[in-house]
């Protein structure tokens, strides 16, 4: 499914990274288990989902860098200093009320692209539950990355820069408030997925790429069951190793699904899905795809492994 041109072209790229030492992970979301920066520490990340977890979660410092400049700080050991690095760029300017039903891991997804109606600057989450786990942390910051350009959020009480409302705007107000409702959900979901109620022809999972976690869960819905769509879940080959020790990777193989590692949804190999219509629970999986002629009803992810197995979005 990939071309000469194109897979020489990888190649060649992996071993110029490999000539300079790099761990060739391949991963969107190094900082959940493999790449952990110490709160604090100076890094460089790029990738949408990256920038926003490590500022936010672990309270490291990053500005939104691209490959070529994450690259150059990797071999020069520096990075300019400005923006996210300064304690005073860090404090939280707009206040986000969030007064929606926040059930699952998918309304993050949903909350992160409300970012065209919080606008610029570092929103300051209120009102969320206590205890976030990573994939809800990681699909917010996904999501406002792909609906705006967001390099930081807090959450007061849950993200290390946050203890106290006062702490998170350093003592400042807020210049703006915003409030988020069940019905900004409802319209975010409307706008952006295809129409639902209809067949699809497969199920996409992993943008950003899945944790164990989440491949788990999904082994755990297909077991002793047998899929009537393809199901692609793209993860890191750290996820994959594990889920094949396990018998995850077994268990959803034998349902008709697949464990992808190392890949994107934003790659040409997934070129012969053009014309097609997939389901998948994150607004950014069908974001890329959509300039490939790839289109994605968007919908919580086991109402997608239900379509999977069904034929169809009900």
């Amino acid at each position: 499914m990939v071309s000469e041109e194109d897979a020489d072209f990888m190649q060649r790229t992996h071993n110029a990274y490999k000539g300079l030492g790099a761990t060739l992970t391949y991963n969107c979301t190094p900082y959940v288990a493999t790449n952990v920066p110490n709160f604090g520490e100076i890094v460089a990340f790029s990738e949408s989902s990256a920038t926003p977890y490590v500022n936010s979660v672990w309270g490291a410092r990053s500005n939104r860098e691209g490959a070529n400049s994450a690259l150059c700080a990797a071999i020069t050991g520096f990075v300019p200093e400005y923006g996210l690095l300064l304690d005073e760029n860090r404090k939280g300017n707009i206040l986000v009320e969030v007064k929606a039903d926040m059930k699952s891991d998918f309304e993050y997804h949903l909350l992160g692209y409300c970012g065209r109606k919080i606008g610029s600057g570092i929103p300051v989450f209120t009102g969320l539950p206590k205890h976030i786990g990573k994939e809800a942390l990681t699909n917010l910051g996904a999501q406002l990355n792909t609906s705006g350009a967001y390099g930081m959020y807090h959450i007061v009480g849950c993200t290390p820069e946050a203890r106290t409302l006062e702490q998170a705007f350093g003592g400042k107000e807020p210049e703006r408030t915003v409030t988020i409702t069940n019905e900004d959900l409802e319209e975010i979901l409307e706008e952006i997925s295809a129409e639902g109620n209809r067949k699809i022809d497969f199920a996409m999972f992993g943008c950003p790429h899945f944790t164990l976690e989440q491949a788990k869960h999904i082994a755990g819905r297909l077991q002793g069951k047998k899929l009537k769509k393809e199901m692609w879940i793209l993860t890191s080959y750290h996820v994959k190793e594990l889920a094949d020790r396990m018998g995850i990777t077994e268990v959803i193989e034998k349902a008709g699904g697949y464990i992808v590692p190392d890949s994107c949804p934003d790659q040409p190999c997934w070129k012969h899905l053009q014309g097609k219509t997939g389901v998948t629970e994150s607004p950014k999986c069908a974001y890329y795809p959509k300039r490939r002629g790839i289109n994605f009803v968007i919908r919580d992810l086991d109402t997608c492994i239900d379509a999977a197995l069904n034929g169809e979005v009900v």
